[in-house]
């Protein structure tokens, strides 16, 4: 049975969906609708938790377990951007030549934007290649803050 949490935060109510397994889905939910039916679980409660400690500064890396329902290659690129370190940031093209080949820029910012799992998989770190913040499900200005939380550094590239 998936159960569904609601944490309200610092940028917007993040809905958490999991079973009794793992964590399914992180996502923000601009208004929560009338008899929207909220019945926590030990993985909704968790990442409630964790991100709860997440704002206030004092976790830096998450330990819950997700199920994605993606694609292999999906699941490769984002399994990559979780190994980008709290406050740092990669380009889209990073990303891809970490994964074998710059050619594969488009796929993977269609894989990053396919994350289920907002800022658990912290594809808010990844950028565009002119420090564009480009390309995040959960609205631009939530990326922003989210890096400006984790006091990102964003390098000067070529």
């Amino acid at each position: 049975m998936l159960c569904r949490g609601c944490l309200e935060s610092p940028i917007g109510n993040i809905l958490i969906t999991a079973d009794e397994n793992a964590v399914h889905q992180i996502s923000f939910i601009n208004v929560i609708p009338d008899g929207f039916e909220l019945n926590a679980n030990t993985w909704t409660e968790a990442a409630k938790d964790q991100l709860s400690l997440y704002f206030a500064g004092k976790l830096k890396q998450f330990d819950l377990p997700l199920l994605s329902g993606l694609t292999e290659f999906q699941n490769l690129v984002l399994e990559e951007v979780k190994k980008i370190p709290y406050g740092q940031t990669v380009t889209y093209s990073q990303l891809a030549k970490r994964m074998g080949s710059l050619k594969l820029t488009r796929a993977v910012a269609a894989a990053n934007a396919s994350n289920p799992n907002l800022i658990v998989i912290p594809c808010h770190r990844v950028i565009g290649k002119n420090n564009d913040l480009t390309g995040y499900a959960g609205e631009l200005w939530r990326k922003k803050w989210l890096l400006r939380h984790e006091n990102a550094i964003i390098p000067l590239l070529p």
